[in-house]
């Protein structure tokens, strides 16, 4: 009866450390999976971070291919510019040596201008532009020798006048009227052909 008692007690014994056993293996296992979950959850962090990190570089990357191909259309505009330029440049150069082969030129102030019948009468003083380091735009206007005139100007005479330093405009009679300026009169076999205003900074 003894044995069978401390027999009892000895199987209640094992069987309490079983238990006991059990239970902190499964505590152990619970353990371990928080800190396996916690380490997880800091490399998804990690990660999200990084994506987030590349999508940024993607972006600005994206901008700057961007800013890239727009810097090349801009050089090809330059580029076609440049090349349009320097044709208006040719043509221009052609026709300033057309005009000093087949014509002539003066200079003259525009002082007044007025319509009659079927002309335009313009009041000019002939004058030249001498270099001058001392004026202020470095030249300084000398009347000529020719002195003060009128001359009639018959219809289909080009006039162009200037809109703004850049800009020389085809002018109607009433607006020559009204304007005043330095001229290049255009001239062939003693008739006035052609009237260019030139710019006086």
């Amino acid at each position: 009866m003894i044995g069978r008692k401390i027999r009892l007690f000895l199987f209640s014994i094992i069987l309490v450390f079983i238990l006991v056993g059990c239970t902190k293996k499964e505590e152990a296992s619970l353990s371990v999976s928080d800190e396996k979950i916690s380490e997880l959850e800091t490399k998804m962090t990690k990660l999200e971070e990084e994506l987030y990190k590349q999508q940024a570089f993607k972006e600005e990357t994206e901008e700057l291919i961007a800013k890239i191909q727009d810097y090349d259309e801009l050089k090809i505009s330059i580029q076609m510019l440049e090349e349009s330029y320097l044709y208006v440049m040719n043509q221009n150069y052609v026709l300033d040596r057309l005009l000093q082969h087949t014509t002539t030129y003066k200079t003259a102030m525009l002082n007044s201008a007025k319509i009659i019948d079927d002309s335009l009468s313009i009041n000019i003083t002939y004058q030249d532009k001498v270099t001058d380091d001392e004026a202020p735009n470095g030249f300084r206007l000398v009347e000529t020798s020719e002195g003060t005139k009128d001359l009639l100007i018959k219809g289909g005479v080009p006039i162009l006048l200037q809109e703004n330093p850049g800009m020389l405009m085809e002018a109607t009679w009433e607006h020559v009227v009204d304007h005043r300026g330095f001229l290049q009169l255009f001239e062939k076999d003693g008739e006035v052909i052609f009237i260019l205003e030139s710019y006086i900074p």
